[in-house]
């Protein structure tokens, strides 16, 4: 390679010369036909290309945390009524729910229909006035009330609390 370099450097220089020579010393008599200066073609060198290689970023981390499992259901108070015993229930002021223990409020019923109704059972909460507490409450559709004051219905029956018993109807 660097021969041929060489000859290149050579032969530029030499072309060089002639034409210096021609261009500042004019034209003259005792001119020479020159020959031509072999030319050399010296091929482009390649340079070995560069090339870069950028992978591709990782995939973002994802972290999946699983929610914590839902507690268990806090433990109601079932207090069922003794097989054929018919209970006079106290028909309260609101006409559409009765209770059948002296230790269950007319206030506390209702609030156990409106959070049967808004909540949609089987077990409600209800916050009792009297007692300034809440109480899940277990009821039951398909239950045959007989009222104290002769009516008998079609009702829920809802049982928890402090031996609470609640029908809704």
């Amino acid at each position: 390679m660097s021969a041929v370099l060489g000859l290149l450097v050579v032969a530029v220089t030499a072309t060089v010369v002639l034409l210096a020579a021609t261009l500042f010393n004019g034209p003259s008599s005792n001119h020479v036909e020159s020959k031509p200066v072999p030319s050399v073609v010296v091929p482009p060198q390649s340079t070995p290309a560069t090339i870069t290689v950028t992978a591709p970023p990782p995939p973002p981390t994802v972290t999946v945390t699983a929610l914590p499992p839902a507690p268990p259901p806090a433990p109601t108070t079932v207090i069922s009524q003794p097989q054929g015993t018919n209970y006079d229930f106290l028909t309260c002021p609101s006409g559409r729910d009765g209770v059948a223990t002296s230790v269950t409020s007319c206030e506390f019923a209702d609030n156990v229909r409106r959070a049967y109704l808004d909540q949609g059972g089987p077990v409600v909460m209800a916050y009792s006035p009297v007692t300034g507490n809440v109480y899940n409450m277990q009821c039951v559709s398909g239950f045959t009330a007989h009222m104290n004051n002769g009516l008998v219905v079609d009702a829920v029956r809802c049982v928890g609390g402090n031996n609470a018993v609640v029908v809704l109807w």
